[in-house]
């Protein structure tokens, strides 16, 4: 091929200035507006907005107006809204400043392109790209926007990513290339004629994004309980409607009820678990690890098999010439510099070679460019005035095709045990025509076999200990010999019990488990769907052909010569069986296992399309880095266990406490000002030290069934020992049982119902801060499973919280606001005493352990619905395989 021109430096301009730039980019980064309208204008920021309008105007003027508006209206309003704007304000502010640090740092890895300009191939951002450029593809390479190819060179195209065909496309002159799609074999130019919105492939790809957008554990199970408590306080606003209206009470109780109620649903959770991703993203980039999805954070978390080619993650990929032996008496230095230095498709096999023979430039007839599907590559040459066919690649694509290959096995075996690669330099019948699709060879006559080196990472021991000390399964997918890479594992000094298979081995068994599927289909296509011997026998061998490929996967922890559609089979297979995948790749032969796994980790110096699919990139390929993201992940997720115990408590207690006040007392059981007081000290500074605070602990477990087996106990009990002990010391100080001073003036000036949730107020707060003691134990005596934390902080922030709670309790201005008498010290004492006694009779309904049959049936349902969506995904990849 021959360089093409491109435009002129004044025919970009003019494109530029007549807007046809690809300025339309799918921006991986909200503007400071958008972070404002998003935390600001939520449904639920929305709706709670214009309660406290309705507060402010139906609010009652007993203690006077405001410019014509009602006091207590205002203040209600304000304890209503003011804690949603506290929010905004602040997850804003710390947006913003993770915005402007996650930029710099993904500035790093933004989309390049080479285009040719003036005759020059220059790189450029893909926000420079004008219509008319000519953009140049390389293996890697990944498209950006759509064009005419006018120049290609054996060019392979991937379109999998908008098409969902697995394999890849030979491009000609004058057919289309699309963005998003990528470069497998071979070189090409193409000229730009749409971008953006005028693509042909923008929108598939848009749906394909979004299609392949991976929901984590934590964000589901979130959404679940949030759509539950959402769908209780629908009822029951509906219900404080119904009742208030019947019972005669008027439109500002109704509103105030309301606010209380709306406070059952945890929408502030959401933006806490956002603004916590964010924190953890800057930590993790920190290390070296750029997320491309804020919550693979999580997902990193929840990791229990790491899949991984050796390049990159053992190797540094890095060869050195080692040796050379001839298999032949024909010269080898003359061949080999010739065919290196013609062929087109370079690659750092050939680089290795070059660089020890040199490369002798040769007329080129015809080519084979190197696939991972092909595992070689041909070129015939006119070598001296001879045209030569020649052959390199891996013996286990040549040996059915060399005669007596035998004894050249035996040397690769040697090599291979040794950590060494190897290639066969072979040469074949130059009349026999190449063929591109074909995996037929001719007769190969083997010149000599190349031993290539391959540079072992220094830190791999150290990393991949990592993994295995949390329990980690590691499994290498390389397309390199099996013997080579459990040789590497030896040379690393690497623990662990290693387990190999071929890719070959593995084929036969995915060939068997295909042709009893297809038995399956016919014999129930046969019988009508009807049961019958014919299926039940067909059903049988499928389920053991099956059970015999997913066990090779299971039990195999070293993969070699595997094919990229092998790897993608090999993550769907373990993900089917429950596994938590990570896949670690760099090349084009990585993208769809990437895709496919639950987190995609690809290598800053690996190809676009790979880093383009990936959740994160390990910056400067620094592996060491992601298990440090791990450890990071795992603390993340350990706060927001802790966080969703306080959260949650709190909602089904206010669920519990409104549900009763409803139906027995026909009241709101609280103001909305003492609500914002209790899930203030309760909730809202716990939540925030506990993010910071939190220690990382083994995630395998779904979270919201161990959090409801918490929080359904805890709940219940505080509910309805609170009511019945308000209850209780009511009748008992209005009938004389018990006396304290000032209790009746108490009663006279703000009535009975303000007096009883005073005391219900200030015992569900001490509940509350108490909670730290179960949630984060430091102390043996209230640890549910035994384990314990040594840190001192929970504790001196609960005594922080229960002196700051009585303090602000007692002030004059914080009683009028909630329209409360200040209750005699012995009472305050008291709350706090039976707040105590809550704690033990917690302790022993939680070490009763009876409500684990909510925990069981949630994670049943969960587990089984993971499983049938895997299974019917893999049923139809089989049944598009058959036809």
């Amino acid at each position: 091929m021959t360089v093409p021109n491109g435009l002129t430096a004044a025919e970009v301009e003019e494109r530029k200035a007549a807007g046809l730039v690809n300025s339309n980019i799918d921006k991986t980064s909200k503007t400071y507006l958008q972070i404002l309208m998003d935390n600001l204008c939520t449904g639920f920021n929305l709706l709670l907005f214009l309660l406290s309008i309705a507060l402010i105007l139906t609010g009652s003027s007993e203690k006077g107006t405001f410019h014509g508006l009602s006091v207590s209206g205002i203040v209600n309003a304000i304890s209503v809204s003011g804690i949603i704007f506290m929010n905004v304000v602040i997850s804003t502010i710390q947006e913003c400043k993770a915005k402007r640090r996650l930029d710099k740092i993904a500035l790093l890895l933004k989309p390049k392109v080479t285009v040719v300009r003036d005759g020059v191939p220059v790189i450029i951002d893909q926000e420079g790209i004008v219509k008319d450029d000519i953009i140049v593809l390389s293996p890697g390479d990944q498209a950006l926007v759509d064009g005419e190819l006018i120049q290609e060179s054996y060019l392979e195209m991937d379109e999998s990513l908008l098409t969902g065909e697995s394999h890849t496309v030979r491009k000609k002159v004058g057919e289309r290339i699309y963005s998003g799609s990528y470069c497998v074999v071979g070189d090409g130019y193409y000229k730009v004629d749409a971008f953006g919105e005028n693509s042909f492939a923008a929108k598939m790809l848009a749906s394909a994004k979004k299609a392949v957008k991976k929901k984590t554990p934590l964000q589901m199970e979130t959404t679940t309980i949030t759509l539950m408590l959402m769908g209780i306080a629908i009822l029951y606003t509906i219900v404080t409607a119904i009742v208030f209206l019947a019972t005669g009470k008027g439109i500002s109780d109704i509103t105030e009820t309301v606010a209380v109620i709306l406070e059952i649903v945890p929408i502030a959770l959401f933006l806490l678990i956002v603004l916590t991703y964010m924190l953890a993203a800057i930590r993790m980039a920190d290390s070296g690890v750029l997320l491309q999805d804020s919550s693979a954070v999580e997902s990193i978390s929840h990791v229990d098999t790491v899949c991984m080619d050796k390049t990159g993650t053992i190797t540094t990929n890095r060869l050195r010439f080692k040796d050379a032996i001839p298999l032949s008496d024909k010269d080898v230095g003359p061949a080999i510099s010739a065919y290196v230095g013609s062929v087109g498709g370079k690659n750092r096999t050939i680089d290795a070679l070059e660089g020890e023979y040199g490369g002798n430039k040769c007329e080129v007839l015809d080519e084979i460019r190197f696939s991972s599907e092909r595992k070689f590559s041909a070129a015939k040459i006119v070598m001296d005035g001879r045209t030569r066919a020649f052959y390199l690649g891996a013996i286990t694509s040549f040996a059915p095709y060399i005669a007596g290959s035998d004894g050249i096995k035996e040397k690769v075996s040697e090599y291979s045990s040794r950590g060494l690669r190897t290639v066969v330099f072979a040469e074949a019948d130059p009349s026999i025509p190449f063929d591109q699709d074909s995996r037929e060879l001719p007769a190969l006559s083997p010149i000599a076999l190349f031993v290539i080196e391959d540079e072992v990472r220094p830190d791999c021991r150290e990393t991949i200990e990592v993994f295995l000390n949390h329990n980690m399964d590691i499994k290498v997918i390389s397309g390199d010999d099996p013997v080579t890479v459990d040789a590497l594992f030896t040379i690393a000094d690497i623990p662990g019990e290693r387990r190999i298979i071929s890719g070959d081995i593995l084929a036969e068994a995915s060939e068997r488990r295909m042709v009893a599927f297809k038995r399956l289909q016919d014999a129930k296509a046969a019988s009508g769907g009807a049961s019958s011997q014919d299926v039940d026998a067909a059903q049988e061998a499928y389920d053991s052909a099956d059970s015999e490929y997913a066990d090779m996967i299971l039990k195999t922890n070293i993969f070699g010569r595997m094919r990229p559609d092998q790897k993608e089979e090999v993550i769907d297979t373990l993900r089917a069986h429950g596994r938590y995948v990570a896949m670690i790749g760099d090349g084009v032969n990585d993208v769809k296992s990437l895709k496919r796994a639950n987190v995609g980790v690809a290598l800053e110096s690996g190809s676009g399309a790979a880093r383009g699919v990936a959740d994160m990139v390990l910056v400067k390929d620094n592996f060491s880095a992601l298990p440090k993201s791990i450890v990071e992940g795992k603390r993340t997720v350990s706060g927001m266990r802790d966080i969703l115990k306080i959260y949650i408590t709190r909602n089904l207690v206010l669920a519990i406490l409104i549900a009763m006040s409803l139906i027995f007392l026909h009241k709101q059981p609280f103001n909305p000002v003492q609500n914002t007081f209790y899930a203030f000290f309760s909730v809202g500074v716990s939540a925030f030290f506990m993010t910071i605070w939190a220690k990382p602990s083994e995630n395998s477990d779904l979270v919201l069934p161990a959090v409801l087996r918490f929080t359904i106990p805890t709940a219940f009990t505080i509910a309805v020992m609170g009511t019945l002990l308000t209850s209780c010391i009511d009748s008992a100080l209005s009938s004389g049982m018990i006396n304290f001073p000032g209790y009746e003036e108490a009663v006279a000036a703000f009535g009975p119902d303000q007096f009883t949730s005073s005391l219900l107020v200030l015992f569900l707060t001490f509940c509350g801060i108490f909670q730290l003691l179960v949630v984060d134990p430091h102390f043996k005596i209230f640890s549910i499973d035994g384990e314990v934390h040594k840190d001192w902080k929970p504790i001196i922030l609960m005594c922080l919280l229960g002196v700051g709670a009585i303090a602000v309790y007692n002030m004059d201005f914080f009683l009028q606001l909630m329209s409360i008498p200040l209750l005699p010290i012995g009472l305050q004492i008291m709350m706090v005493g039976f707040a105590a006694i809550w704690l033990v009779i917690q302790q022993v309904i939680l070490r009763w352990n009876k409500f684990t049959f909510m925990e069981d049936a949630i994670e049943r349902w969960y587990l089984k619905s993971l499983e049938e969506g895997y299974k019917r995904e893999l049923e139809k990849d089989m049944a598009s395989s058959s036809e």
